[in-house]
């Protein structure tokens, strides 16, 4: 086997948390590959009533040049920290709460022949008994490093999977609470700018029992209340799963130069449900350029005062030589 072959297959080696960087946000992204398997959707939003199975297709691709067997198996995952990012539970640990993992049926293992897609159906069977709302799994595609590649002797290791959303229909809750909507740059919070861009962030909390993917716009008033601009939401558009919190960042980019503005976000949920945050204002003061103006009229006025006093001068010393 030549190098660039060696290359190739050392290089797909990865560990299965590699590919959350191609999850995060939670957003519905086409493909994620891991260094050996090409797999698309990395995310699937799927509803279900309880007692009923459903079932998702994942198509794979294997990227390399050589064929290996490949195992999917199911775990739940929770929302690491406030950006949106998923934590993948270890084996066999299950969320405390909107777990999914134990409800997905495997179709076993599978043979990726080289460089040829694979549609792969996976059956989850909802219980009688489940929850209403969201639960919440990913599926995850690992080689198997012994079989495959006996015609080679080389041992491939690969891992990429997809996240699954699952609305469970029943009695469902929704619930955004906002915990903080403030101004500030890159610093911190304020009320005082020089001036533009002014950041806004916004921290929602997700009360109710099912993912919510929201959107839409900070609103931003003059002293007149006119409205002065506006900035868009949630443009990737992450989800914020139940019982987390999630925290957006905006920019408006203004090229106001003095004056008092208000703010307000103004939320909708995906079924039409609003949401608004607390009203925020602040000022934009050019104070560098009011102390400059401030130091040219006080250089104005010494040099003023100095020419005044040097006339008066000449005109008395005039006055008494005559």
């Amino acid at each position: 086997m030549n190098s660039s072959v060696l290359r190739t297959i050392a290089a797909s080696t990865i560990v299965a948390t590699s590919f959350l960087s191609a999850l995060i946000p939670f957003t519905a992204a086409t493909a994620a590959t891991g260094q050996g398997i090409e797999l698309s959707p990395a995310l699937s939003e799927i509803s279900a009533r309880p007692g009923q199975s459903v079932t998702t297709t994942i198509r794979l691709r294997n990227v390399t040049n050589l064929p290996f067997v490949i195992t999917p198996h199911a775990d739940d995952f929770v929302a690491k920290g406030d950006n949106g990012e998923p934590m993948i539970l270890p084996d066999g640990e299950l969320a405390p709460t909107y777990s999914m993992s134990r409800w997905v049926v495997s179709p076993g293992d599978i043979l990726l022949e080289p460089n040829i897609y694979k549609s792969v159906a996976l059956t989850i069977n909802v219980p009688a008994n489940a929850e209403p709302g969201g639960h919440y799994g990913v599926i995850r595609f690992s080689s198997d490093q012994s079989r495959g590649t006996e015609k080679t002797g080389v041992s491939i290791s690969a891992s990429v999977g997809s996240l699954i959303l699952l609305s469970v229909s029943g009695k469902i809750t929704q619930s955004l609470k906002y915990i903080s909507f403030v101004a500030g740059t890159g610093t911190g919070a304020s009320k005082f700018f020089e001036n533009g861009p002014i950041s806004f962030t916004q921290k929602v909390k997700n009360e109710g029992n099912i993912h919510e993917k929201i959107h839409g716009q900070v609103v931003i008033l003059d002293s007149k209340g006119n409205k002065v601009g506006g900035v868009d939401i949630n443009e990737k558009g992450g989800n914020i799963l139940p019982g987390s919190t999630r925290t957006f960042h905006e920019s408006w980019k203004t090229n106001a130069i003095f004056g008092h503005y208000t703010a307000t976000a103004h939320l909708a949920f995906a079924s039409g449900k609003t949401l608004e945050s607390p009203i925020i204002s602040f000022w934009i003061i050019p104070y560098k350029l009011i102390g400059f103006g401030i130091l040219g009229l006080i250089v104005l006025f010494g040099l003023l005062k100095l020419i005044g006093s040097r006339y008066s001068f000449a005109i008395r010393k005039n006055s008494k030589q005559r």
